[in-house]
Order: structure tokens, then C-alpha cells, then sequence
């Protein structure tokens, strides 16, 4: 809604509008982090009266939903990035394609396209080319291709709720900086969560 308010009959192409869609994605998501961090600050704060247990193991649950939500929707996110990087590789080896190529906007050939995909071979997938890390089972699901959206909520919410709960202990980063330090988060948060879980269930 944003782009089509900003930039009625613009059309967004080539790097800066990458990154002007890029930041609008990722800009509708701070909000939620601003409730998880509200709710974590209001949630130590001292109440009058007894607070019922379950009422607090509510809080903790919905705590956890709406992490598991902004992870899983950073990693759907980080997954589309991941793919769109590969592609970029392999027009900078000169295999046929340009920038254009990952213009919406200009038709391309089938030449280009099978370009891309030999050099960013998903199922199977190659790690000497390229390697996907964390990313490589939604790609290969093909849920990021799908036009289902209750599929791309449900994939990606799952895979938050799984790898919150686990702490991301059964993750392997590929060795890209932000996909180590994405993994790296993942565990903080899931430790933060769990000791506040811990410290809403010791308080009075």
C-alpha cells in the first residue's frame, strides 16, 4: 500500500528500488518488535493483587506466537533475499544476463532464466556454488514461489515457533555474516523469552 501511495506511476527497478521495497517490507515489522519489548517491560513491572498462573503463562504464550511471527516472517523474508543474491552472482559471472534480468518489468529469455537456475541449483542443491545455509528448505518447499498465503503464513510461523522453542540449536548457517548473526538472534531471543518465563512464574 505504502509504494503504490509514494510512487503512483513510478516504476520500481534496478537497486534503489530494491531497496526502497526492502525497507518498507522490513519497516512494517517494528512495530510488532516495539509490542514484544512493551509487553516484556510491562510484564515486570509489579501488579496489586495476586495474578492468577495461567493469566501470566497466557502472557508468556502470546509472547512467544508473536516472536515466533517476526522470525519466521524475517526468515521468509531473508530466503527471498538469499535467492535474489544468488542470482546477482551469477549475472556478475557473465552468464548471459544483466541487471535487467531481474527487472520485473522487462521479459527476458528462457536462456537467462536457465542461466540462474544452473548456477543457483536448489534441489538439488550445490553448496560449492552456492550455499543457502538456513534458507534452503523453503526454497525447496517451493512455499516462496507459492501465491497460497495461509501456506506462507503456516511455513513461516512454524518454522519461528520451532526454532524460538529450540533456540535455533538445529540451524547451520551457512558463512554469511547475517545469516550467522540472524541465527545468532534467534537464540537470544529464545533465552530472553525462557527467562522471562521463568521470572513471571517465581513472581507473586
Amino acid at each position: 500500500v505504502a509504494i503504490v501511495i509514494l510512487f503512483p506511476k513510478r516504476r520500481l527497478s534496478g537497486s534503489f528500488g530494491m531497496r526502497i521495497i526492502n525497507f518498507l517490507v522490513m519497516g512494517q515489522y517494528l512495530p510488532r518488535v516495539f509490542r514484544i519489548y512493551l509487553s516484556c517491560k510491562k510484564a515486570k513491572k509489579p501488579f496489586k493483587g495476586q495474578i492468577p498462573l495461567w493469566v501470566k503463562g497466557l502472557l508468556n504464550l502470546f509472547l512467544y506466537i508473536l516472536a515466533s511471527h517476526v522470525l519466521g516472517a524475517f526468515w521468509y523474508f531473508f530466503a527471498a533475499q538469499q535467492i535474489i543474491r544468488c542470482w546477482e552472482y551469477a549475472c556478475g559471472y557473465g552468464n548471459g544476463c544483466g541487471a535487467a534480468t531481474l527487472d520485473c518489468h522487462d521479459h527476458q529469455t528462457s536462456r537467462n532464466i536457465i542461466a540462474l537456475n544452473n548456477f543457483c541449483p536448489i534441489d538439488p542443491p550445490n553448496a560449492t556454488l552456492f550455499d543457502f545455509g538456513i534458507y534452503l528448505n523453503v526454497l525447496q518447499s517451493g512455499a516462496l514461489w507459492s501465491t497460497d498465503y495461509p501456506l506462507k503464513f503456516l511455513n513461516s510461523f512454524c518454522w519461528g515457533l520451532r526454532n524460538l522453542s529450540s533456540l535455533a540449536s538445529n540451524l547451520e548457517p551457512s558463512f554469511h555474516t547475517w545469516e550467522i548473526a540472524f541465527v545468532a538472534f534467534i537464540s537470544i531471543i529464545g533465552l530472553i523469552l525462557f527467562v522471562g518465563a521463568v521470572y513471571i512464574k517465581s513472581s507473586p
